[in-house]
């Protein structure tokens, strides 16, 4: 087992509990897709899976050993955390934001090799940005810093990958884009934690689902079998209908704007 969390919660203080007593189980090519509202504690979830948060209650087992008695290098050398926000006001260019994924694989006061150029430019390479090499990082796209981002993530070689909105700021046109990168990860043999608030992005990526609401976990499982209209319309608010696209043999769904979740 690469990544498990048992009776994970989570709380600032005595009285604001963010999530609990979740658990859940990632092997090496899993999507595990986090549904669920704003305010749910899915980005709180990740920071927790990646060690930067302490479980208030649980533990989190990472290849076996608990996380807690792992140091952030160790950790580091496994997984990596692509956030939903990332600013920098200073123009490094792309290469070096890339190279920087690397820190966790050089030694004190080591400055990167040929090695890890080499590595940094294969991974731009394999998401077809590497005619940004060396373009200033403030003046790309917010489509192609996302990207710039999952380059650096990638360099680090880890086995583990904590997405956070991944897809939020990009178009309909890299939004797809994204996904289609997500599925060769895992088909790479990859896990990867990935948050959204679209049932579609779970349908379309994920192995495994979990949706949260107010701090708690209703349902989980294959996408297919969880994600129904009841349990999206009760999470989100609102009523949906599931459609099955034949052709492509994958489901979609459609919000219902006219209806509230349990109108007729």
């Amino acid at each position: 087992m690469l990544l498990e969390m048992r009776q994970g919660s989570f709380a600032y203080g005595r009285d604001r509990e963010i999530f609990g007593h979740v658990d859940l189980t990632l092997e090496e090519g899993d999507v595990l897709c986090l549904l669920g509202p704003n305010g749910a504690g899915k980005s709180t979830l990740l920071h927790c899976l990646d060690g930067i948060l302490p479980l208030s209650k649980g533990e989190i087992l990472l290849s076996g050993k608990p996380l807690v008695h792992l140091s952030r290098r160790q950790i580091s050398q496994q997984v990596a955390f692509l956030p939903q926000f990332h600013r920098t006001s200073f123009p490094f260019r792309v290469l070096d934001i890339v190279l920087m994924g690397r820190t966790p694989h050089l030694g004190f006061w080591t400055s990167p090799g040929k090695r890890d150029e080499d590595r940094a430019r294969e991974a731009l390479h394999a998401l077809d940005i590497l005619h940004l090499s060396d373009s200033p990082y403030t003046q790309i796209s917010g489509g192609e810093r996302q990207l710039v981002l999952l380059a650096s993530a990638l360099v680090q070689e880890p086995r583990l990958l904590l997405l956070d909105e991944p897809t939020s700021h990009l178009d309909f046109g890299n939004q797809a884009r994204f996904l289609q990168i997500v599925n060769r990860l895992a088909r790479q043999g990859m896990a990867i934690v990935m948050t959204t608030h679209f049932p579609d992005h779970a349908l379309l990526t994920a192995s495994k689902v979990i949706l949260l609401k107010d701090g708690r976990t209703r349902g989980g499982g294959d996408p297919v079998e969880t994600l129904t209209e009841s349990l999206i319309g009760e999470i989100y608010g609102i009523k949906v209908r599931l459609v099955h696209l034949e052709a492509e043999d994958i489901r979609t769904c459609v919000p219902l704007l006219s209806a509230k979740a349990g109108q007729p």
